[in-house]
């Protein structure tokens, strides 16, 4: 994936999403739907890891209507290589064509 301008996300004390970005300015949860949709992916992944390591699945529903191209291309290709590293399956609904597809990417 290329460099993202966001650096990091995290949890203020009142719960309100911080993404810090690459010149230093905080904001609250913005930007395009794109990258709130990366954003969403990875508090996914981080919430498996972190809450049900066990679990050998993670599912991925309606994420990538909200993607462009490369991007979507991008984020399977990353679910690939983390369903290898990590040993699970990963199954991500997509609505394309008027016809509803799951793929299950698996390591």
């Amino acid at each position: 994936m290329d460099v993202s301008p966001i650096n990091s996300v995290s949890l203020d004390t009142n719960y309100k999403l911080r993404t810090t970005w690459a010149d230093g300015t905080v904001t609250g949860l913005s930007g395009a739907e794109g990258e709130r949709t990366i954003v969403a992916a990875a508090l996914l992944i981080s919430m498996r890891k972190a809450y049900t390591p066990e679990v050998p699945i993670l599912m991925f529903d309606g994420v990538l209507e909200s993607l462009d191209p490369k991007p979507r291309k991008e984020l399977l290709s990353f679910l690939g290589e983390y369903a290898k590293t990590e040993g699970i399956a990963v199954v991500v609904s997509e609505f394309d064509s008027g016809q509803a597809v799951a793929r299950v990417i698996a390591a």
